[in-house]
């Protein structure tokens, strides 16, 4: 969200604060071929998922000319979930996070040598490009980076989002 919200606010001008740029941050629940896409979902993870999004508006909504519009989506591939919601909502770019950099085979998410599950290679960049129609940003500190060095470097090399 910092990166997000960084790269906005940075190109933001005078004009621009009365008209404030609009981030859509999602969650993705992705519900198994086994239930019936509108199944209901355990209370525990969509509180979880309401505190996240909360979070991520406060944090978006910190930064000058800043608004952040959240929303639950159920999807069967996340991936492609994306790339409808940002076609469907017309934005800019899609800014991902990814993994912070780890020693562990396989990222601490996945553990060791165990093999990417189907939801974590539905939003690769490579499953995102073919169909994307905007600009995608992954990110993730590299050891040491802060989020905003990141969202500096981001926008050093041209990067953006509205």
């Amino acid at each position: 969200m910092q990166t997000a919200a960084l790269l906005v606010s940075s190109e933001q001008t005078d004009e621009a604060a009365i008209d404030p740029s609009t981030i859509e941050a999602l969650w993705v629940f992705v519900i198994p071929m086994s239930l019936p896409l509108d199944a209901s979902l355990p209370e525990e993870q969509v509180k979880h998922a309401r505190q996240v999004l909360a979070r991520a508006k406060a944090v978006g909504e910190e930064y000058a000319g800043v608004q952040v519009a959240t929303a639950i989506v159920r999807t069967r591939r996340a991936g492609y979930a994306i790339v409808d919601e940002a076609r469907r909502r017309g934005v800019e770019a899609i800014v991902l996070g990814a993994e912070a950099p780890s020693r562990i085979r396989g990222g601490a998410r996945l553990g060791a040598g165990a093999a990417r599950s189907r939801a974590s290679s539905a939003m690769s960049p490579s499953t995102l490009w073919p169909r994307r129609p905007c600009r995608v940003i992954v990110t993730a500190p590299a050891a040491g980076d802060s989020p905003v060095e990141l969202a500096r470097r981001a926008h050093r090399d041209g990067a953006s989002i509205v």
